[in-house]
This record gives C-alpha cells, structure tokens and sequence, in this order.
C-alpha cells in the first residue's frame, strides 16, 4: 500500500507512484509499542467497499509495521485501525487496491479478502 502513496519517510524521503493521496509516516509515540504488530480490528469506511464482502465490520486483521498513512479523509480509504491514533488500514480508488495489514496472515478473514480480490474481475 505504501508505495500507492504520494511519499514515504521510510528509510529516507521516498516518492511514492501518488495514486493515493497522502504521505507515510512513522508511528511517534512513547506510550505505544512500535512496530505495531499482532491482530487489531479496523473499521469499514465505506459501505461500497468491494474488499470486505462477506467481512464483518470491527473484524481483526494481523499488522506488523512502523509506518503509517494517517486518515485523511480522502475517500480513498475503504478502512481505518486505531492504534494510539487513526490510520488508513486499506484503500480502494477505481482498480487500485492495498492494504496496511497482512491479508495472508490474518486467517479466514484475510482468504476471504483474497477471495474477493481475485474474483473482482469476474
């Protein structure tokens, strides 16, 4: 997902392909653990979204990372994740698709977000 952005701070500056609207960050806080990681719930953004059919909203899905794209409200994002603060946890805009979280790794609700992206273009 991060290289869909406009930029990332990872490693240095970074110019991303900007598809999406937005810059990845690091997580700065002392009072979480960084990297953020283990299973964490995320909250559907939007209603149309074509990723989480079949997905209950305040589903969990694994993380594991240290930088972010913070929510900016763009429409872009079709999920967000609360760890100390908001973040962009998927996007969706026209064919372009990705996500924050491991969908490999996040069992039976990361296959049926797989299912559903191989099947889009059915």
């Amino acid at each position: 997902m991060q290289i869909l952005c406009e930029s990332s701070s990872e490693d240095g500056f970074t110019e991303g392909f900007g598809f999406i609207k937005g810059k990845i960050e690091k997580f700065e806080s002392k009072s979480i653990k960084i990297p953020h990681m283990g299973f964490n719930e995320i909250q559907f953004t939007s209603s149309k979204s074509k990723l989480f059919n079949g997905i209950e909203e305040h589903s969990d899905f694994y993380f594991t990372h240290s930088y972010k794209l913070n929510y900016l409200k763009t429409g872009q994002e079709s999920s967000t994740c609360i760890y100390e603060d908001i973040f962009t946890a998927s996007v969706e805009y026209d064919n372009i698709f990705g996500t924050q979280f491991h969908p490999e790794k996040s069992q039976s609700n990361g296959l049926i977000l797989l299912k559903n992206y191989l099947s889009l273009n059915d």
